[in-house]
């Protein structure tokens, strides 16, 4: 299709969804596309194919756009930015399901028969139809693969339920005086957590990393009984992660975060030199921002030890490093989609302003 014929469409169907909606809705719409569409952006700089990894917050409000008016801005400004990944973007780009996603749109129940999954893995493709890309699972094939996954997924909720439990009802008073200085709390939390219960589904390490950040907040808050040792926080990213659990009704929240985290790690992707990107696609605001925080390319050298046999071989290399420009590749990928997204957000920023001048 011709990029005039897209424009086009596009302002027929924003101007359609928009004609009614307050000045509010119409700025939220802006900001939701652009958040979305940003990060897809940045995510462009990276190598391979691009996977958008759903939370279940992204798919209940598609599902329900229509009867929710409260749902359908965030619904529609994330099917817009799907007109962006689909019309604007030539990656190659995928909506994928976790088994996660699966698990929190079955309201955390384990269905009874393959065939309650299976037509649960039919209704989000038809949920998920509304963003014309296409879907891939993610570590299953079918509803027969999936439901081992389930399983393990329940049992790791239920251990992880205790365990949090154990966590909220322990005292972190702790002395933070040190021979020189002060314990640093996250530091004091990420030793002082007991051993996690064995693991199925969940990566132990990343549950490990964000229940530091929820020790932490305790330690903070328990350990300013010494003036001369009060606690510091790590910063930002530990206070976020000491958001994403909480209790409901005694059950506890914010696994499916986990999940999203746990896959989306942009920094330990490109560690491992991943040869396609998991991208986590979510409207909580808090896991929004540790993903983003998260997204950091960051390449080294050897380390250099003073009078070691390869000493001159060693700061050969790192000289050749620091001018090699290891992120080269990345700011040419970088170049080609940020014009593309230039174009979008104008096209996008015409139909808004359009309807607000005429509130």
């Amino acid at each position: 299709m011709l990029h005039d014929e897209i424009v086009k469409l596009l302002k027929k169907d924003v101007e359609f969804f928009l004609k009614e909606k307050n000045e509010e809705d119409i700025l939220n719409f802006l900001f939701e596309t652009q958040k979305f569409t940003l990060h897809y952006v940045a995510s462009c700089e990276l190598p391979g194919e691009i996977y958008l990894v759903l939370d279940n917050s992204v798919i209940q409000e598609i599902k329900h756009r229509k009867e929710k008016t409260n749902r359908a801005v965030k619904a529609e400004a994330y099917l817009t930015f799907c007109k962006f990944v689909k019309h604007w973007s030539d990656r190659i780009t995928y909506l994928t399901i976790s088994p996660m996603a699966v698990y929190e749109h079955l309201g955390r129940k384990i269905p009874t028969t393959i065939i309650e999954i299976h037509n649960t893995l039919t209704e989000l493709n038809r949920i998920l139809s509304a963003t014309s890309l296409e879907i891939r699972y993610l570590n299953f094939r079918n509803a027969e693969t999936l439901y081992p996954l389930l399983i393990s997924i329940s049992q790791d909720e239920a251990e992880l339920t205790k365990y949090v439990k154990n966590i909220d009802q322990s005292s972190w008073k702790t002395d933070l005086s040190a021979p020189i200085g002060v314990k640093i709390p996250m530091s004091v939390a990420f030793n002082s957590l007991p051993p996690l219960p064995p693991l199925e589904y969940f990566h132990p390490w990343y549950v490990h990393f964000v229940l530091s950040g929820r020790v932490e907040k305790y330690i903070i808050e328990q350990s300013r009984h010494n003036p001369k040792a009060m606690p510091i926080g790590s910063g930002e990213l530990t206070i976020l992660f000491s958001k994403l659990n909480t209790f409901k009704r005694q059950v506890l929240q914010g696994l499916g975060d986990i999940d999203i985290f746990q896959i989306c790690d942009v920094c330990q992707q490109f560690q491992n030199n991943s040869e396609s990107f998991f991208i986590g696609q979510t409207l909580d605001r808090d896991l929004h921002e540790v993903l983003t925080k998260r997204h950091i390319l960051h390449a080294s050298s050897e380390v250099i030890i003073g009078g070691a046999p390869d000493q001159e071989e060693k700061i050969s290399n790192l000289v050749n490093f620091m001018f090699s420009n290891p992120f080269k590749e990345n700011e040419i990928r970088a170049r080609q989609i940020h014009s593309k997204f230039v174009d979008f957000k104008k096209n996008i920023d015409d139909i808004c302003l359009k309807i607000l001048e005429s509130l």
